[in-house]
């Protein structure tokens, strides 16, 4: 799941550093509810810091029920995001569009 495979916009892969739990994430799709990432850009260019999302889609990653693939925007910029998120180790990866 990539942004570059299906837009001409640039985007910044960014690590997680702490996400939210699994209720917070399933909440933020059902009701719209917004959560909160912690993430420090690959590149040294991006966003870093805590960012506040939405997340509109998730899809199992593997049978763990505990890796996700994770679709969404960023609140202060309505830049869209994809990414991988893990859970029980509320770590992964987000690539937001720059």
């Amino acid at each position: 799941m990539t942004l570059t495979a299906t837009s001409s916009v640039p985007v910044v892969r960014h690590d997680v550093k702490r996400g939210p739990s699994k209720w917070d994430l399933m909440q933020s799709v059902f009701t719209r509810q917004e959560v909160f990432f912690t993430v420090q850009p690959e590149k040294g260019r991006g966003m870093s810091g805590m960012i506040t999302v939405v997340v509109t889609a998730v899809e199992q990653e593997d049978g763990s029920c505990e890796s996700w693939l994770v679709k969404g925007y960023v609140v202060s910029t309505n830049a869209k995001f994809e990414g991988w998120f893990r859970t029980n180790q509320r770590s992964g990866y987000l690539d937001i569009e720059c």
